[in-house]
């Protein structure tokens, strides 16, 4: 997945130059808001440390449709044994120890989607391999990211890499605090997750690899060309075709046919007309 600014970048000038950020999230939001109700959003599986409260209870993350594991993050053979119960996670294998003294960080800067520079000092190279840092004030607060490991300190200061990239670019309103969890005291939960707005141009497009350069192209040059000459023209009405052309792909590809769901009780009936049946479609001979 590329981020809405970089296909932003790939538009014809007079469209780029023209709309700010507001506009392109506006946009991008309306075509993600038209695959969805194609039902041509793939559903997100994501991985994230969660921290354990009151020994037994986990909040799934706020973008949590579905718990699908729970595991040591560092023995994921054996699967923790859970609940859902009103919204959050009971673990019911053993209870957990919380950390009581986590080290925090107060002051942030030199953001990108894969590493931070945080105020800890007195760090060697990788001390923080495997921890887990929870964003504890800001915009953000409540998100974690599990840490790959971190440069040695220098002036104070420390740059710290993330494992998987953030949920999003960080920048000084989305995290203001955070803890840094060691391991052995956070869990990993995997669950699926639908797509949410992007709120920033900087954040991910979540649509499927194999479409997202044509639709995202398409959809843009669709909504751009249709403000810019007020949904009329022929630039407008090729754009619009455009996107058609890449939503009936996805649903082409991505969407059952009448061939893919025949039942199997039907499979070598041949190759006859389809009969309607009390409402139904049936082969027949």
């Amino acid at each position: 997945m590329a981020t809405l600014a970089s296909h932003v970048a790939l538009l014809p000038p007079i469209l780029r130059e023209k709309y700010k950020d507001a506009f392109w999230i506006s946009a991008c939001n309306e075509i993600l808001e038209k695959l969805s109700s194609e039902k041509l959003m793939r559903e997100l599986t994501y991985r994230r440390g969660v921290i354990v409260k009151d020994s037994i209870w986990v909040t799934p993350p706020s973008d949590c449709r579905d718990v699908l594991k729970i595991a040591n993050p560092f023995d994921w053979s054996n699967d923790i044994a859970f609940e859902l119960v009103d919204g959050k996670v009971m673990l019911l294998d053993r209870k957990w120890d919380e950390e009581t003294d986590p080290d925090t960080a107060t002051t942030f800067e030199t953001f990108t989607l894969t590493s931070i520079k945080i105020n800890i000092d007195g760090l060697a190279v990788d001390d923080y391999k495997d921890y887990l840092m929870v964003i504890t004030s800001g915009t953000m607060a409540g998100e974690t990211i599990i840490l790959s490991g971190n440069d040695a300190s220098s002036g104070g200061k420390t740059v710290v890499h993330f494992q998987h990239g953030a949920p999003s670019l960080l920048d000084a309103l989305k995290i203001t605090g955070a803890d840094l969890i060691q391991p052995g005291y956070y869990l990993a939960l995997v669950y699926k997750s639908s797509y949410s707005d992007l709120a920033a141009t900087t954040e991910e497009v979540p649509i499927d690899d194999k479409f997202e350069k044509r639709v995202m192209r398409a959809g843009l040059m669709k909504y751009g060309y249709e403000r810019l000459y007020d949904s009329q023209g022929t630039v407008v009405a090729q754009w619009r075709a455009a996107f058609d052309k890449a939503i009936q792909e996805m649903r082409s590809e991505l969407l059952p046919t009448p061939a893919k769901i025949m039942p199997s009780s039907w499979a070598g009936l041949g190759g006859g007309s389809v009969t309607t049946i009390h409402g139904k479609e049936a082969p027949s001979a």
